[in-house]
């Protein structure tokens, strides 16, 4: 990652507390937990399904959330949060489109990457060795899906170069997005992690190939998880054009994304 860009990202990425992590629902959120165990020792005591939050244990250790964007306190993620040029972002958020203060103004210049990969740049962790394992790096959260599409593949190569993966460019060049999709398929990547009726991490994704394409240890906390707090998810509400939009308009609101430039998914404390 580009000096300039990583100097910019809150300083608890670089600190050596001690942190715990909260997992939210698919494959993105668990290689970037497995990134942030291996790199930084972290370990994994909660989970999130966008309604409720889970434990393992009570526990004073703070949290960051991983592949969820809070409005308030640690979390590493990459969704747009910024509901118009005027609103406010969490400072605490590592995340490539908060640190460049993308919004629904400038939408088309956002970061369409994954989470993970922002911590495999921020960490300079070695890409995978493999066509395929590169190919499954640019699968998490559909990351190769900016090449091709004529509104975001500048700024999507513009992006992959400041995180130092210029590679990435090349592969996306060797292949078609019909390639990338089928790979998704092939590793089940789309299904989501849930929690079973005993309060067990369950899921189709295929773990074992995969972090074997990621050199990587992908295994889940095998304990019971208990419910520790519950939300209310409003899911998608429409953003009116002409008005310009703030936080402030979405009183209790606890996480936030826009899934696209028109519409926000956001959860709210009961």
């Amino acid at each position: 990652m580009k000096s300039k860009i990583k100097e910019r990202f809150p300083q608890w990425c670089s600190d050596n507390e001690d942190y715990e992590l909260m997992l939210t629902d698919d494959i993105d959120s668990l290689v970037s937990c497995a990134l942030l165990k291996k790199i930084k020792g972290y370990e994994t005591n909660y989970y999130y399904d966008f309604q409720t939050i889970y434990e393992l244990k009570e526990s004073d250790v703070p949290a960051i959330a991983v592949d969820c964007d809070l409005v308030n306190g640690r979390c590493w993620s990459n969704h747009v949060t910024m509901l118009s040029a005027k609103d406010s972002v969490n400072k605490k958020s590592a995340n490539l489109n908060n640190i460049g203060k993308i919004s629904r103004d400038n939408y088309f210049q956002k970061f369409c990457g994954s989470t993970a990969i922002q911590i495999w740049s921020f960490y300079d962790i070695p890409l995978p060795e493999t066509e395929e394992g590169k190919m499954a790096l640019l699968c998490l959260d559909v990351g190769f899906k900016g090449h091709y599409d004529s509104r975001f593949i500048e700024i999507h190569s513009k992006y992959l170069k400041a995180l130092g993966f210029p590679e990435l460019i090349e592969v996306l060049e060797r292949h078609t997005s019909t390639e990338f999709y089928d790979l998704i398929r092939k590793y089940n990547m789309a299904s989501k992690i849930k929690l079973n009726k005993n309060g067990m991490l369950t899921t189709d994704i295929d773990i074992a190939n995969l972090q074997c394409l990621f050199s990587l240890d992908l295994s889940r906390p095998d304990k019971p998880f208990y419910i520790r707090r519950e939300f209310t998810r409003d899911w998608p509400t429409c953003l009116v054009n002409y008005k310009t939009y703030t936080k402030d308009d979405f009183p209790e609101m606890f996480s936030v994304a826009l899934i696209n430039r028109n519409k926000v998914c956001f959860t709210k404390i009961k």
